[in-house]
């Protein structure tokens, strides 16, 4: 291989590696997308957004719970699931018809399985979807405050896997609506009990 040969090919190898394969089209195109999620912000964002839909539950009534979720989301208790956000919204209604309650649930080590991205190329919207498991620690009883419980209902792990778009504001994309195409929002979570209060009735149907 010639000097002005071997010059153009570590010339080739490093613009392969340096290009951003999260744009479209080329350099041209660099500026088309926001900036790569760091680890640390996908880790700080949707743990924040995990304790403030916990947040509602415990000291709303929950009426909001399925404001956090996208419109086809799942949401499982153990073996009992509802799909999108009517069914959620009628779980967190028929919580609250059913008197006071006291609960506060505790989320810990929260950690991120899987972070995939997508870009559609005809319009560089790109998806972002995470996989994460938190723990979960319940305390919770009927009634008002203070009550007697001094040990937690239930133990779990919470299984959310999480959605992104980000992109350019695309008028004739509805399902990127302005405002709410850069949320991170819960599309699927399923809650699987490791410890359970005997004889404890929990406040969502779980069969």
């Amino acid at each position: 291989m010639t000097p002005d040969a071997r010059t153009a090919a570590a010339q080739a190898t490093d613009d392969t590696r340096t290009t951003d394969t999260r744009t479209v089209g080329g350099p041209a195109h660099a500026l088309s997308l926001s900036p790569a999620l760091s680890p640390s912000l996908i880790h700080t964002e949707l743990s924040m957004l995990v304790t403030a839909l916990w947040f509602e539950i415990d000291h709303g009534d929950g009426s909001a719970a399925s404001g956090f979720f996208t419109a086809d989301a799942e949401l499982t208790f153990s073996r009992r699931t509802f799909r999108g956000t009517d069914e959620i919204n009628g779980v967190y209604g028929a919580r609250a018809a059913r008197g006071p309650r006291v609960s506060r649930h505790l989320m810990s080590n929260f950690h991120v399985l899987r972070h995939e991205t997508d870009v559609v190329r005809t319009d560089l919207v790109r998806t972002d979807s995470v996989e994460a498991v938190s723990a979960l620690v319940l305390y919770a009883q009927d009634g008002t405050p203070p009550v007697p419980t001094t040990v937690p209902v239930l133990v779990a792990d919470v299984f959310d896997r999480f959605v992104r778009a980000a992109g350019p504001d695309v008028p004739d994309r509805p399902d990127v609506p302005d405002g709410e195409a850069r949320r991170w929002l819960i599309a699927s979570r399923r809650i699987e009990n490791r410890f359970l209060l005997p004889g404890d009735v929990l406040a969502v149907p779980t069969e």
